[in-house]
């Protein structure tokens, strides 16, 4: 790839995160940056490069969502544990399946990890988390997973079950911050 900034004729830059299969996902230059303002990789999405960026992604898909079953996973653990540095641990892995949920269309998954964020964001280090809540929602989150993968492979996922059960989560999330003095 060419730096666009450079109108075409400078060398190829480095990808600043090399991916499997050859991918590479370049970083915008600063200068291009300054020329068009903002997000620039924006304006250089065109429908071809658009498509590129989509297979790329799809080519992510199958070592993303292992690892988001690892952060899952790594939030059972953390939660069971209960020891000093769980709800950053948690916090942590909660927001990264929260990213990588919504870059792979996986939305329920990314609205169960929010729940988890939303019911942490405040919490100071002495706070004592509920560990049935976080597991709810972590179980929901499995299922939103599940669904994924069925409507990946052509299943058809039951997003009215999904809906009742993140409604559920989030109005556990109220209540229990509630209860815990914390607001909603």
């Amino acid at each position: 790839m060419v730096d666009a900034a450079s109108g075409g004729g400078a060398a190829p830059r480095k990808a600043v995160l090399p991916l499997p299969d050859g991918v590479e996902v370049l970083a915008p230059s600063g200068q291009l940056q300054r020329k068009l303002g903002g997000n620039s990789v924006r304006a250089l999405l065109n429908p071809a490069t658009e498509r590129a960026a989509l297979q790329s992604l799809e080519t992510l898909r199958g070592n993303i969502e292992r690892v988001l079953g690892e952060r899952l996973t790594e939030i059972e653990t953390l939660v069971r544990a209960r020891e000093g540095g769980s709800m950053a641990g948690i916090y942590a892995a909660a927001h990264e399946i929260r990213g990588l949920a919504g870059t792979f269309q996986m939305e329920e998954l990314g609205s169960a990890a929010n729940l988890l964020c939303q019911y942490l964001d405040g919490a100071g280090a002495e706070h004592r988390m509920d560990p049935n809540l976080i597991t709810s929602i972590t179980v929901t989150a499995r299922h939103c997973m599940a669904q994924a993968e069925l409507a990946r492979k052509g299943g058809k996922p039951d997003r009215e079950l999904m809906a009742e059960l993140l409604a559920e989560c989030r109005q556990a999330v109220g209540v229990v911050r509630q209860r815990e003095g914390r607001g909603e």
